[in-house]
């Protein structure tokens, strides 16, 4: 005799495994949107150890889930495999930057893990109903903090867990982002995709004819809320991105002509006035509305999405390489352009960029899901009838979960010609589990292989092997890489300290190097962490004038490491010059200095230092002259290359 629990089914181990699932993957779900969306390094790591137990689980539940003496495997999440291997070759093999790609296949391998759990573990209804409302309602609380943020306290983010000391700590929203929304995502791009991920389902929930009416009515309060919320990071893409999916709207929602026509109305007035309110309650956004416009401020997407399109094409078949977009924009970066971009601004041509064709012919199968998905949508009738006392006509369960995870990813994937929110742990995940949900409803499709005790034991093993696999990639590198963004920090701290003209910290110093040392020895192949430790010891010379040839003569041995690595990184050629000045090696220090101009030609930072050098010797003058008018070229607002004109013509 079985015993079953309302919602939760039968009292079995199987059973129970699945809810414990499901709350764990809510619970990963949560803890990356509260954490700056997963993007920092600590946070990572814990997601790693998160998503490692999640495969235990799931395991451990798939070794027990025979049913009539057979295991079945569905076909659909083996479809995604391809591109993890694809990408996994990309990180050991094909890309230019492993040290950073390394990261990206991590995202990669959790995202897939969170897919392949949700496709086997959602099994009943309540639990995907279970998920989206831990989907949509955490997100929804993140709206309070986004208020908090853009009428109140500009730089507020929550406080980040650090598992390395138990502590939490700070960590301040940029500049640029002043009187934006961005919640706990840590920007208003990504908190505007998490809006996008959860105003579709809410409308779901409170148009569709299934929950009751009070449920209903707070759907449609929460959707409200997450609209203004996504309105007031005064994103254009992501109010496009949204206008889109509320087009969605008449087709799949209304039933009747009226209704259809009002909510394409609706759906065009919601854009409407949020642009019309921002225009006149935000300066801000009036000015850079205005400038767009008239062509006087210039947005720099379309140069970021030109250098893909370029590196694609100097590689269409295998790409530049996981992660390489960052490290070959130099080599077309215009003439005045002095951001330093990490992605394309554009999911899509960042993809082709990194991954070539073959990486699109392996990630086809999402389309083909989707494509699927649209069919089986399209088979679903519009009502079902309740065996009910009152004989309802409501939604299918189906058709809800259907049409909320498809507008959700339609508006989602407009936004992502904009942004780069695939690289967001949160929303990969969210997506993932969206992608789930859609293949769940549509029909079965699975492998059957015959139980037995070796093949459960093969099962668990087989999830205890990528347990392992995922925390021995992941645990030391992503402990070396928050140690290296703290010591990152310290510098810039340091060097902020250095423009104040502040006395020097020695304890400042000492935990610089202290953490970089850590970095480095918890990732020593990693050309970036060499040259922050170099950076390190050379900023222990402002604390010790005296010894400066010995800090100038350790920070070249970390920087020949790391040109070893990678011979044509520009921060380290730099680095490498400061460390032969300090060492008297102006001959060497001249050399690496021009090495990096080489490099980066456009680059105001590698010209400035070159003129720093030109400027000692009274012979090389007029050649550093025009080194500063080059860096005032590329960068005219530059005050510290204006100071260093100064000090040229007025020695």
């Amino acid at each position: 005799m079985q015993f079953r629990v309302f919602l939760i089914g039968e009292l079995t181990l199987s059973n129970l495994l699945d809810w414990l699932i499901t709350l764990t993957l809510g619970g990963i779900l949560c803890f990356n949107i509260w954490q700056l969306g997963g993007v920092r390094a600590e946070t990572q790591l814990m997601t790693a150890w998160m998503c490692g137990g999640l495969l235990l689980l799931h395991g451990l539940w798939f070794a027990m889930s025979a049913r009539e003496g057979v295991y079945m495997l569905q076909r659909s999440a083996l479809l995604l495999v391809p591109f993890v291997a694809y990408a996994l070759v990309q990180w050991l093999l094909l890309s230019p930057v492993p040290w950073e790609a390394r990261r990206d296949f991590i995202v990669i391998l959790e995202g897939f893990i969170v897919f392949w759990v949700a496709v086997h573990n959602l099994r009943k209804r309540e639990q995907v109903w279970l998920l989206l409302a831990i989907i949509c309602f955490f997100g929804a609380l993140m709206i309070m903090p986004a208020f908090n943020q853009s009428m109140r306290r500009p730089d507020w983010s929550p406080a980040i867990v650090n598992p390395m000391d138990g502590r939490s700590y700070g960590v301040k929203l940029s500049a640029a982002f002043a009187g934006k929304a961005a919640g706990s995502m840590g920007s208003p791009a990504a908190f505007a995709g998490l809006m996008l991920l959860i105003i579709s389902p809410l409308l779901v929930g409170a148009f569709g004819r299934r929950l009751n009416p009070p449920v209903r009515f707070f759907c449609f309060f929460l959707a409200l809320l997450a609209m203004y919320a996504l309105v007031l990071t005064q994103s254009l893409p992501a109010i496009l991105a949204m206008t889109c999916g509320l087009l969605m709207c008449p087709f799949l929602l209304a039933t009747r002509p009226k209704w259809k026509l009002y909510s394409f109305l609706c759906a065009l007035l919601v854009p409407v006035a949020g642009i019309g309110y921002l225009y006149f309650t935000q300066s801000g956004f009036k000015d850079s509305l205005v400038g767009l416009l008239d062509g006087t401020v210039s947005d720099p997407r379309p140069v970021l999405w030109l250098v893909g399109i370029k590196n694609f094409l100097a590689d269409p078949i295998l790409g530049q390489g996981m992660s390489a977009y960052a490290w070959f924009f130099e080599l077309h970066r215009p003439a005045g352009f002095n951001y330093n971009p990490l992605y394309a601004h554009n999911a899509y041509v960042n993809f082709i960029s990194d991954f070539g064709l073959i990486g699109v012919v392996c990630a086809a199968p999402v389309v083909w899901m989707v494509v699927r998905s649209c069919r089986a949508l399209a088979a679903q009738p519009q009502f079902v009838l309740l065996e009910h006392p009152n004989k309802r006509k409501v939604s299918p369960h189906r058709r809800m979960f259907l049409t909320a995870t498809l507008m959700a990813l339609f508006a989602f994937a407009v936004q992502l010609f904009f942004e780069f929110n695939l690289r967001v742990p949160a929303l990969l995940f969210i997506a993932a589990i969206y992608l789930a949900i859609m293949v769940k409803c549509q029909p079965a499709d699975v492998y059957k292989f015959k139980a037995g005790p070796l093949t459960g034991l093969l099962c668990l093993g087989t999830a205890l092997v990528a347990t392992v696999f995922l925390l021995s990639i992941s645990s030391q590198y992503l402990l070396a890489q928050a140690y290296g963004f703290e010591s990152e920090r310290l510098l810039e701290k340091m060097a902020d300290n250095l423009r104040e003209r502040q006395t020097p910290d020695p304890i400042l110093a000492e935990d610089t190097l202290i953490i970089a040392r850590r970095a480095v020895e918890s990732d020593p192949d990693n050309p970036r962490l060499l040259t922050d430790l170099a950076r390190a010891f050379l900023s222990q010379s402002y604390v010790y004038p005296s010894r400066h040839a010995e800090f100038g003569a350790l920070a070249e041995e970390q920087i020949r490491q790391a040109l070893d690595i990678s011979p044509d990184y520009m921060e380290a050629w730099i680095a490498l010059g400061t460390a032969k000045w300090m060492q008297g090696d102006y001959a060497g220090s001249g050399e690496a200095y021009r090495r990096a101009t080489e490099i980066a030609p456009n680059s105001p930072v590698a010209w400035y230092h070159l003129s720093a050098y030109l400027n000692i010797d009274p012979d090389t003058r007029a050649q550093a002259l025009e080194a500063i008018e080059r860096v005032l070229e590329l960068n005219p607002d530059d005050p510290t290359a204006q100071s260093m004109r100064m000090k040229i013509l007025i020695p």
